[in-house]
């Protein structure tokens, strides 16, 4: 049974996945740059209150010092404003999270790191269990910071999907976007497919050669 510590510290986890997922549902509806002029202006009225503060608040929360299931319910919520404004990818801090839960040591964070690329690239939902509700004004945003992504992400994307990692289906069907939105060349493609159609995942190896 819990101690008194235990429990409080349990309290508060939950209290943060709550506070956690909460921002993320915002940031989920809300078609952010058609309130970007609105977050200026306020900005400028409100001393203290900076137009950036949701993402960075969302971002500490990414911390590997975080339990893993909060910085699990943060990535998400990041995922979350990035597809409603995909101009946040550019943001270094947001890069570095990417790039860290891409990481081999990190596999945990894999695949809601990928479904949120592919929920970018293809405009389909998060998990299979969330709809498709990318805001219309941010379809073209989606397709302008595509290629800056597949740049940053596709070589570690091409690791976890020739390993035994259980998200290296979720990094294949990734390629399969990525490969039908055109974003890399052929010739690169052909080699990764060419290499993932000798997969030991049956289900792996399945997509790939079919490509």
């Amino acid at each position: 049974m819990l101690g008194s510590v235990g429990a409080k510290k349990c309290k508060l986890l939950a209290q943060a996945r709550k506070f956690v997922r909460l921002i993320g549902s915002h940031g989920r509806y809300c078609d952010s740059p058609c309130q970007e002029q609105f977050a200026k202006e306020l900005s400028e009225s409100c001393e203290h209150w900076d137009a950036d503060s949701t993402m960075r608040t969302l971002l500490n929360f990414t911390d590997a010092s975080q339990p893993i299931v909060l910085r699990l319910d943060a990535v998400m919520s990041v995922s979350f404003f990035c597809r409603s404004w995909p101009d946040q990818f550019r943001d270094s801090e947001v890069h570095a999270v990417f790039s860290a839960n891409l990481r081999p040591d990190v596999s945990e964070l894999h695949t809601v790191t990928i479904r949120a690329l592919t929920a970018l690239f293809g405009n389909e939902s998060l998990s299979p269990t969330e709809p498709n509700d990318l805001p219309a004004s941010n379809v073209h945003d989606r397709d302008r910071i595509g290629a800056l992504l597949v740049s940053r992400y596709l070589h570690s994307l091409r690791d976890i999907a020739s390993s035994q990692n259980p998200s290296a289906l979720e990094a294949v069907k990734l390629h399969a976007v990525i490969s039908t939105e055109g974003l890399v060349s052929s010739q690169e493609l052909y080699h990764i497919w060419m290499s993932l159609g000798i997969s030991i995942n049956l289900d792996v190896r399945c997509i790939a050669t079919k490509q």
